[in-house]
């Protein structure tokens, strides 16, 4: 199973994909003054109430417009799964064309 998770200004928004499937999904709350166990604990409770236990992810990405949360985030994915998950960033060739101009 793959954690995609996304960082927004209001929300952290995740997906768990089992194959091409969507296995779960859902919210948090942005705040940036929490510790990242804080996040670890909400991440083990929200995996749990969607019947997934943390040792089933094999893999995880982090995109983030918040400064400082993708680190935060990591740390809660090392603490609640064991995962260090990849940072999705600008200057990475995805294999994605974005054909829009500048």
């Amino acid at each position: 199973m793959f954690l995609s998770i996304d960082i927004g200004n209001t929300n952290i928004s995740y997906g768990v994909f089992d194959g091409d499937r969507l296995a779960a999904h859902g919210k948090l709350p942005t705040d940036a003054a929490q510790p990242s166990s804080r996040y670890a604990d909400g991440l083990r409770e929200a995996l749990a109430s969607s019947l997934i236990v943390p040792s089933d992810l094999r893999s995880a990405m982090v995109s983030s417009v918040v400064p400082g949360m993708a680190q935060t985030l990591r740390e809660a994915l090392r603490a609640a799964a064991g995962l260090d998950p990849v940072e999705a960033r600008a200057d990475m060739d995805l294999g994605i064309r974005v054909a829009v101009p500048h």
